[in-house]
């Protein structure tokens, strides 16, 4: 995102997290690790309803204050 804005793309407003800090995250809600493990057993006519399931949930987590701690570069 960042290189394209560079180019004068338009690009949303937004920020990038590490892995790590994702893996932090999802680990810090016992209800999303759930979740992704019924992607094992997803179904393809089950996919967006199940993946409706997964933005919400990861829209109600609370980032842990570490992650938040973090400088934005």
């Amino acid at each position: 995102m960042g290189e394209m804005s560079k180019a004068g793309f338009p690009v949303p407003p937004g920020f990038c997290i590490t892995t790590s800090a994702y893996r932090k995250i999802v680990s810090s809600d016992p209800a999303m690790d759930e979740l992704l493990d019924g992607l094992n057993r997803l179904q393809m006519d089950q996919a967006d309803d199940f993946g409706a399931k997964i933005r919400t949930r990861l829209e109600s987590i609370t980032m842990p204050d570490e992650i938040q701690a973090m400088p934005l570069a």
